[in-house]
């Protein structure tokens, strides 16, 4: 040992070291094989413990993040667009409204709309507000209504117009009065219609969806949440899976003065 230089001792301890920490690795394993289940138990879970308590959680790798559903997401983003059209008279819903302007202008189903009078439009938030008939399609189902009276007080959420629906395109439509009926397809046939303002150049939307007896004015959207048509009488008489494509009514929404 005198004669070992300062290298030699290092090598020499390291080698001792090496030595007695197989020693002990060979002698624990004997032991864990002849010791009792519950003490192989406890021991793991140490090792387990000491194991998670050293390395942060910041360092954990492959953890997955669920992607939201799209589906879900669009049929939320539309719903804040959709009224409940009442009577004044308390006789019940008469059919669904889509919001398409920040004033609060409501595309609906003419059929849905009785007369000239007033209605009731219920909006998402439970709040209720008098709308009235200003633009009727001579030849077509749609119809326009606007607030009764200014409110500037309601924030309003009006759709997102999507372009023309796409052959094999998937959709969803929203129906049903008291409680939403979601219905899931794709387009078979998209026939356009034109910007008329008088309906002449009525196209129709039509799709596998099947939902019994659909809401008039329910709507038909993408599942990127932009509207692409909405039900209507004349067309919901069909099959009840074709709609009455709306992309060119963003240009023909009246402008409240």
């Amino acid at each position: 040992m005198e004669h070992l230089s300062k290298q030699q001792l290092i090598l020499l301890a390291l080698l001792v070291s090496f030595v007695t920490s197989l020693s002990t690795g060979i002698v624990t394993v004997s032991l864990m094989d002849q010791a009792p289940n519950g003490v192989t138990q406890t021991v793991s879970q140490v090792i387990e413990r000491t194991i998670q308590a050293a390395v942060p959680q910041s360092a954990s790798v492959g953890v997955a993040i669920q992607p939201s559903d799209p589906g879900a997401d669009a049929v939320s983003n539309v719903s804040q667009s959709i009224v409940r059209l009442e009577s004044v008279s308390g006789d019940g819903i008469t059919g669904l409204g889509l919001v398409v302007s920040k004033e609060g202008v409501i595309v609906a189903d003419r059929t849905a709309i009785a007369g000239l009078g007033d209605y009731v439009a219920v909006l998402p938030g439970g709040n209720s507000l008098r709308v009235s008939v200003i633009q009727m399609q001579t030849n077509g189902d749609i119809v326009f209504l606007a607030p009764s009276i200014a409110t500037s007080t309601i924030a309003f959420a009006p759709i997102s117009f999507g372009a023309s629906a796409k052959l094999g395109q998937s959709v969803l439509s929203l129906s049903g009065t008291s409680s939403p009926v979601v219905g899931q397809g794709i387009v078979t046939q998209a026939i356009p219609s034109s910007a008329d303002p008088d309906g002449s150049g009525q196209g129709s939307i039509s799709t596998t969806i099947s939902v019994p007896s659909p809401t008039l004015g329910s709507p038909l959207f993408a599942l990127d949440g932009s509207v692409l048509g909405m039900t209507t009488y004349s067309l919901s008489k069909k099959d009840g899976a074709s709609f009455y494509p709306i992309s060119g009514l963003k240009a023909v929404i009246p402008r409240l003065k």
